[in-house]
Formats: C-alpha cells, sequence, structure tokens
C-alpha cells in the first residue's frame, strides 16, 4: 500500500503541471526527483505488464489478491507446524545419540580393563 501512495503522490506532482508552474524548473527537478522516477518506474512496469492487451481490473486483482494471501497464512501455519516437529525429532535424536553414547563409554572402559 505504501507503493501506492508513493505513486499516487508522483502523480499528481507530475499532472498538476507543477513543474510548468515552478519558477527554479532544476530546483523542483531535484526536490521531486524521487517522486518522477518512482512515477516512470510504476509507468514501465505497468505498460510492460499489459503487453499490448488490457490489464485486469481492480476487482480480480484484489479477489486474487485475497486468495493468494490465505493460502499464504495456511501455509505459513502448516510451516509452524512441521518446524515444531523437526525440533521435537531433533530433540530425540539428541537424547538417543546421548544415550548411544553413554551405553558405550562403559564398555570402552571394560576393553580397557583388559
Amino acid at each position: 500500500m505504501r507503493c501506492d501512495l508513493r505513486v499516487v503522490h508522483s502523480k499528481k506532482i507530475i499532472e498538476q503541471n507543477d513543474f510548468k508552474k515552478a519558477k527554479d524548473k532544476e530546483k523542483f527537478l531535484r526536490g521531486n526527483e524521487s517522486s518522477i522516477i518512482i512515477y516512470e518506474a510504476a509507468a514501465k512496469t505497468l505498460q510492460a505488464a499489459k503487453n499490448g492487451g488490457k490489464l485486469p481490473d481492480f476487482k480480480t486483482l484484489h479477489t486474487e489478491y485475497r486468495e493468494l494471501t490465505e493460502k499464504k497464512d495456511k501455509l505459513y501455519q502448516e510451516y509452524g507446524k512441521l518446524k515444531k516437529k523437526v525440533k521435537q525429532y531433533d530433540t530425540i535424536k539428541q537424547n538417543v545419540d546421548t544415550i548411544l553414547r553413554q551405553a558405550r563409554q562403559p564398555e570402552k572402559e571394560h576393553k580397557k580393563e583388559r
């Protein structure tokens, strides 16, 4: 949403012809350079996405965004559950390794005594 606001702000600056009204045009360009660059980049991106056709309408994009967000949230929850399982398995593995190490130490000590 933040980028959208920057683009809208940049578009307002360019569309309002503030550049034409400015007395010192170089100073205006330096002061608004970032806004102009953002606007031009957004315009190029939209033009490239369009590829001669029409862009999808806002409702379609919004619906797709909502669906993808829901899917992302579900996958993230699943990821959290799997991460907990991996942590439990690591704990079990460490415990088994510790038990096996303790079981081997008396055998080694017993062999050394012979």
